[in-house]
């Protein structure tokens, strides 16, 4: 049911042209996966060094879909699920 919902998304954002939004979520799954926290700045540099200046309109749709959420009270690092690292790297992530 999960990979569903994510499929979904995913085209979506294909359909939508946002192909940076899945940039953002690659990045974000494959620093997770290295054990490594992501910060909003590690988000910003990574917009900036990609062309991409306006990274919270590519955070906005993947926290609207709950598919990277922030966890912490002071860092707010961004976290995703398993599931959608498992998915992610079935996308060639």
């Amino acid at each position: 049911m999960l990979e569903f919902l994510y499929q979904q998304h995913w085209d979506e954002f294909s359909q939508r042209g946002a192909i940076g939004i899945q940039a953002l979520a690659k990045f974000i799954v494959t620093r997770q996966k290295n054990g490594q926290m992501t910060l909003l700045d590690d988000v910003q540099k990574w917009g900036r060094e990609n062309g991409l200046a306006d990274v919270a309109s590519l955070l906005k749709p993947l926290q609207d879909r709950f598919l990277i959420i922030q966890r912490g009270n002071l860092a707010k690092e961004f976290v995703t699920f398993p599931s959608f690292i498992d998915f992610v790297e079935m996308k060639g992530g």
